[in-house]
């Protein structure tokens, strides 16, 4: 067996770097693929999640919305709208002006890309808004509050529905609400 010695080790080393090599090539591929499954949301795991355009609120940062300090995003499965059957009327007195001021930006998107809505609510810290969508002529509420802070306040939120949608924020204490922002999505 000393004559096959070095046939048999060859034939070990090729085996061992055979099997290490598919090692390899599997952890890259896995890795591929829970990327994959973690951005798709397919891995959630517990009860399915409502459809809607939730979006936890962005916590202030200096670098603002677009820098890396933003919090982590959670995104339902369904890039459509759905939001409660609940509307909120428009108080009259709002046809006098707007205590809150709303923005959006961008104003115009693609599918699924993000829409930072931001404003201020001067003397109003500590309150909490409701992000409203307009639809079939009703304000209807989603499932999305931003908090004031310093006079003013940051959300984002993402949709996937092409189209125009008119958005604003409510403050349900004092029934205040906000300019209303108009974002196409296409």
């Amino acid at each position: 067996m000393a004559e096959d010695s070095p046939t048999l080790r060859s034939l070990v080393v090729g085996l061992l770097t055979l099997v290490l090599v598919a090692v390899i090539i599997g952890g890259v591929f896995s890795l591929f693929a829970l990327g994959a499954v973690n951005v798709t949301g397919l891995a959630k795991s517990g009860p399915a999640p409502k459809p809607s355009m939730y979006v936890p609120p962005l916590k202030k940062h200096p670098s603002g919305p677009s820098g890396s300090g933003a919090a982590p995003v959670a995104q339902s499965p369904s890039a459509s709208a759905s939001p409660s059957a609940s509307p909120t009327p428009t108080p009259h007195h709002q046809k006098r002006g707007h205590r809150i001021q709303l923005s959006a930006d961008p104003l115009h998107v693609a599918p699924s890309q993000r829409i930072v809505l931001s404003g201020t609510y001067p003397g109003a810290n500590g309150s909490t808004l409701q992000v409203q969508n307009r639809q079939r002529g009703r304000w209807t509420s989603f499932p999305v509050t931003v908090t004031v802070t310093g006079g003013s306040f940051q959300t984002y939120i993402y949709s996937g529905d092409p189209g125009r949608h008119r958005f604003r924020v409510v403050d349900p204490g004092s029934g205040h609400a906000s300019n209303p922002v108009t974002v196409t999505i296409s």
